[in-house]
């Protein structure tokens, strides 16, 4: 008896010495949030899951695979306070997954003819300049042993805006005659202010730009107008760049009339290198996830420009005079 209860200890002791194999019954689940809003709402993500090793030695340009590819079908903000369910396992052996992300899903990937590569995302062309392109700047990690969506605080797979914002506005100056017309107000910004896609850099998606001047992007509002110089600047529209930079191209053309129906018109231009001037405590650069805001202010003969940092959605913040070759009015 004492020999056999002897035998069985040693079969134990070597059943527990064994690697301990994790229970991959459950699918992956995640949590997933913007953490400023976007322009034009939400849109629909890509969730890339990646190995742990593979995740640290992707290298740009290189065709590794993710561990798993998701397409959810809703909108991003449908996951902040609901998970998202993968229906994919966790790997065996409690593998550590790192999951990623970017958004919105119509971002071109890359593609030979055996397979994608996940570490170039191109915009497409129509809409260079045009799309609010999110990205996450941090990645999140689950197990078997612990899930994604078990973080205690939840650990949401947060993303921010991967380009600077530009809103452009107009108004009347002062200085301007009341019977004066304006119409096809246009605001041309050169394709080398703006990204044309992502490209993978130390484990997360960063803003890159490749595109030419063919993809200039152009803001018009075409309708006739007075606008008064007493009434708030009225937006014509914005532009989306790449970040970091301290200064931007613009072109403005104005159509301006003492009649409504242009029989005479005079078109009033300009060409500016608008220095953004910021003065947090960032530096002087736009960033990522900024806006900033441009003021057309329109007088007889002239555009003067002005400047202010802005939050993405409302704006605000303290007014920058930017003058381009011109001498500012003392009222305006």
């Amino acid at each position: 008896m004492k020999r056999g209860l002897f035998i069985l200890m040693m079969v134990v002791a070597a059943a527990c010495s064994k690697p301990v194999m994790v229970s991959d019954k459950e699918p992956m689940l995640i949590y997933a949030m913007t953490k400023s809003p976007t322009t034009d709402g939400a849109s629909t993500p890509v969730f890339l899951f990646w190995l742990e090793n593979d995740f640290e030695n992707v290298a740009e340009g290189s065709y590794a695979q993710p561990y798993f590819v998701a397409w959810p079908y809703d909108d991003i903000d449908a996951y902040k306070d609901v998970t998202y369910n993968t229906g994919k396992k966790y790997p065996e052996n409690d593998g550590l997954v790192c999951c990623t992300g970017y958004f919105p899903a119509s971002l071109i990937v890359d593609e030979n003819a055996q397979q994608r590569s996940w570490t170039r995302l191109d915009v497409p062309s129509e809409d260079i300049g045009l799309m609010d392109v999110m990205v996450a700047p941090e990645h999140i990690t689950g197990k078997s042993s612990a899930h994604f969506e078990t973080k205690n605080p939840k650990e949401p797979l947060e993303f921010i805006h991967a380009q600077s914002k530009i809103v452009f506005k107009a108004k009347m100056g002062t200085e301007m005659a009341m019977n004066r017309y304006l119409r096809n107000v246009t605001i041309t910004v050169p394709g080398s202010e703006l990204m044309s896609g992502l490209k993978w850099e130390n484990g997360r998606y960063i803003a890159d730009r490749t595109a030419g001047e063919e993809a200039s992007v152009v803001l018009k509002d075409p309708s006739t107008t007075q606008l008064d110089p007493n009434q708030k600047a009225r937006e014509i529209g914005e532009v989306y760049i790449y970040p970091g930079k301290e200064s931007m191209k613009i072109k403005v053309d104005i159509e301006m009339s003492d009649s409504p129906l242009f029989t005479e018109h005079e078109i009033i231009s300009i060409e500016a290198d608008v220095d953004f001037n910021l003065t947090d405590s960032y530096g002087s650069t736009l960033r990522e996830n900024d806006a900033y805001e441009i003021i057309l202010v329109i007088n007889y003969d002239s555009i003067i420009l002005k400047g202010r940092k802005a939050e993405w959605e409302e704006g605000g913040g303290l007014l920058i005079p930017i003058y381009p070759n011109q001498t500012p009015s003392p009222n305006i």
